[in-house]
């Protein structure tokens, strides 16, 4: 009976620690309009606009300085691939002057951190 009530107490626990881990990393709220991905602790949010695409880099809430950064987008859509650079802008918003990409396409965000040469890989599929 006492080993019933430790296992009882023991998942009790852990079920009200989840929520906590689960959102130790950071909010994965799109706070610019966009899709929001998370590859180990850095958050990646897309955002599609009229001229251009978007992202916004944060780690645990925190922006990331985009300078910090090099990237590209590869589209791939109806059976073409396409690889457009990624210009630093203000802040942690990154951009790619003139990219359009189409519903149903896949987006892959490829990063690499100037410090540290760490390479961070998202994909995300259109609406």
């Amino acid at each position: 009976m006492n080993m019933k009530r430790i296992t009882a107490a023991i998942v009790g626990m852990s079920i009200v620690a989840l929520p906590l881990a689960a959102s130790a990393h950071g909010s994965m709220k799109p706070l610019h309009g966009g899709l929001v991905t998370m590859t180990g602790e850095t958050v990646i949010e897309l955002v599609r606009a009229r001229k251009n695409v978007d992202i916004y880099i944060t780690e645990e809430d925190e922006p990331l300085a985009a300078i910090g950064f090099t990237g590209k987008l590869i589209v791939t859509a109806g059976g073409a691939k396409k690889e457009t650079p990624l210009v630093a802008m203000a802040g942690n918003k990154m951009t790619a002057p003139g990219l359009k990409v189409p519903a149903g396409a896949k987006v892959v965000v490829a990063l690499s951190n100037k410090g540290t040469g760490a390479k961070t890989l998202t994909s995300f599929m259109m609406k």
